[in-house]
């Protein structure tokens, strides 16, 4: 049986396989270039034996609608965002590393496609990117690109509601190129944190058309709900679609219902819910529309990978196992983590617990 093989066994709840187990990082700019970056992926699918691979994206989202400038620094540039197509500049660099990996991988092994949500992409266009990825904050951080969105939702929230529903149709586009070039997925992240903070939840409570006693006010709800929905729709073609739950999740049962998503993932240890209670929502009847959705989760990427004994991350994974209890598992830190800092004893200790060999 082969790691592909073995992964839509599992996602198809067959219980006579054992829980799957992948984890991923930022490679440094050094390593972005196709040729690069596919021998970066396959070094660490190597290393480790993983069983998995998650396609890192640093080629970013196509801004020459903003000219030299290449960010939007006003509320009216918004109305430059158009729909694009999947292999618009800079996607294509991302499509030819699917492709020359998907070469590599024969099929053998699964890859999923990383993917930013459109709120995720808006937020960036506020300001050139840096040129590496760090760890990302859990919690809200005071931000110049967020309080940016929040004026512009102020001054035109429907400009903000046309950028984010071009910016989705365009994410649709790349992930059926993603597919379309050998990707089993996409791994799409989100944070609806970043989207339904108290300074956005004030702008939409202030509306005129408004009513004062509306209940369950949410900008994600209005605005990025149904582009994550338009995302997904164009990875239908894909078996191996995973829904990211970036930073601190704020409704993890609105994220669970999508029938193109197979897995969830998202810091357990950091953020919860815990397994427990999350695979209690995903086994609620009716809750997961498409079949039963993979809890991808286990390890805490921030302290005990980076900080731990080897013996402590297998704990963590054997703790994972058991609070599973059955449910279709996939062993994984609860997001990227700094290669400088983990040693990689720990991440083969989460290998082989996942595994169920003994790690002293």
């Amino acid at each position: 049986m082969t790691k592909s093989e073995h992964l839509r066994r599992l996602l198809g709840n067959d219980p006579a396989v054992s829980p799957a187990v992948s984890c991923w990082y930022h490679f440094p700019p050094a390593f972005h270039a196709p040729e690069r970056a596919v021998e970066a992926h396959l070094r660490h699918l190597e290393t480790f034996d993983l069983d998995f691979v998650k396609v890192m994206n640093e080629v970013g989202y196509p801004h020459e609608a903003f000219g030299p400038s290449a960010v939007a620094r006003a509320v009216d540039d918004l109305s430059k965002l158009r729909e694009l197509p999947g292999d618009a500049p800079p996607f294509d660099r991302q499509l030819e590393i699917i492709r020359l990996l998907a070469e590599r991988l024969g099929g053998r092994v699964a890859m999923t496609a990383t993917i930013f949500h459109a709120w995720t992409v808006l937020r960036r266009l506020t300001q050139l990117p840096p040129e590496t990825h760090g760890l990302p904050t859990i919690d809200l951080q005071d931000d110049p690109r967020d309080r940016k969105l929040t004026l512009w939702l102020r001054e035109d929230y429907s400009a903000v509601a046309v950028a984010l529903a071009a910016i989705g149709r365009t994410l649709a586009n790349f992930a059926r190129a993603c597919i379309e070039a050998g990707a089993d997925g996409i791994y799409l992240a989100l944070r609806d944190d970043w989207v339904d903070t108290p300074a956005n939840l004030a702008v939409i409570a202030s509306r005129p058309d408004q009513p004062s006693d509306a209940p369950g006010l949410s900008i994600y709800d209005e605005l990025v709900a149904q582009t994550d929905r338009t995302i997904l729709s164009g990875a239908a073609g894909g078996w191996f679609n995973v829904l990211h739950l970036c930073g601190r999740p704020l409704c993890f049962e609105r994220h669970v219902d999508n029938p193109h998503v197979h897995a969830i993932h998202w810091a357990d240890r950091i953020t919860g819910p815990s397994i427990a209670a999350a695979r209690q929502v995903l086994q609620a009847p009716g809750a997961a529309a498409g079949g039963p959705k993979a809890l991808a989760c286990g390890v805490n990427n921030s302290r005990t990978l980076p900080h731990g004994t080897p013996a402590d991350v297998a704990a963590e994974v054997r703790d994972a196992l058991a609070n599973a209890r059955g449910h279709p598992l996939i062993i994984t830190p609860g997001c990227t983590y700094d290669p400088d800092a983990v040693p990689d004893e720990n991440v083969h200790a989460m290998v082989a617990a996942a595994r169920g060999r003994e790690v002293s």
